[in-house]
């Protein structure tokens, strides 16, 4: 599949990557209390709320940041099944970190939950 970002930076490595990670806002997934994780959207994603507020979607820059992350999460991390669908997962300082995979486009979310998580990697198959 043909992401539409062909020239997209990549990330320094993982401490770019891990200031990026701290420096957003984190909800807790409250709809699934038996998988305890928290997530960031495309939306909230650092300065964009700012953006919606206006009606435009989000900072361009912003944007390209967020598809970096996920860039990087994809390239780095490795491949687990949860259930019966397999993600990529990326752990970084004592957090599991993953998309749902859908192209960088129109990917809205990043999820991370603590690791080890019994709850969370008891759902890992692979």
């Amino acid at each position: 599949m043909a992401e539409c970002w062909p020239n997209l930076r990549k990330l320094e490595g993982l401490d770019e990557f891990r200031e990026h990670m701290r420096a957003n806002k984190w909800q807790f997934g409250k709809t699934t209390p038996w998988a305890p994780h928290w997530y960031t959207l495309r939306k909230t994603w650092r300065g964009s709320q700012e953006w919606w507020r206006r009606g435009q979607r989000t900072d361009p820059a912003e944007q390209e940041l967020f598809a970096q992350c996920i860039q990087f999460i994809r390239e780095h991390g490795e491949m687990e099944w949860y259930g019966k669908e397999p993600f990529l997962k990326l752990i970084c300082d004592g957090f599991k970190y993953w998309s749902n995979g859908w192209p960088l486009d129109v990917c809205v979310v990043i999820n991370r939950a603590e690791y080890p998580s019994p709850a969370v990697d008891e759902g890992a198959t692979g």
